[in-house]
């Protein structure tokens, strides 16, 4: 048990960030929800994964993805930087099976403020914030966060 404690303190003091951060209460993406019209989706949950064509670890997680991606859970890519032939050049090579959106000037600065990409944003039915990752995402991370959202934890 003290090595799961010490591997813990290691990964807090090294600045991991890929362990999840829980959504806050309130929602700093309502520009996301307007801007992508997400409540016109049916779906119970969206997945907005915010990428770039140069970076590495986006290319990688476009697999994960995939596999979330079904009619219960809507995932829209979001390439953040303006070289569209570049994100073009992405999707043909990794081939992801959802939606990409290139968003307005106005939003994509809001969506700078994210820092690190890849970036990823679980939104719930309502279209609130249910959780966000900064860094590299795999599907269990976001079945497992959908799973909490249909059965809470008592």
């Amino acid at each position: 048990m003290k090595y799961f404690y010490l591997f813990l303190f290691a990964m807090q003091i090294s600045g991991f960030e890929a362990l999840a951060k829980p959504a806050a209460v309130d929602n700093k993406f309502s520009f996301l929800v307007e801007a992508l019209n997400l409540k016109e989706i049916s779906s119970e949950f969206v997945v907005v994964n915010v990428w770039s064509p140069s970076c590495e670890p986006c290319g990688k997680e476009v697999n994960e993805l995939n596999q979330i991606s079904s009619q219960e859970v809507r995932v829209l890519g979001l390439p953040i930087d303006g070289r569209k032939k570049e994100a073009e050049e992405f999707i043909l090579h990794f081939k992801p099976r959802y939606q990409q959106v290139y968003l307005d000037a106005d939003s994509k600065k809001q969506l700078f403020e994210v820092g690190k990409i890849p970036y990823t944003i679980l939104f719930n039915k309502k279209r609130n914030l249910v959780q966000e990752w900064a860094g590299t995402i795999t599907a269990s991370d976001l079945i497992l966060a959908v799973a909490k959202q249909e059965r809470p934890v008592k």
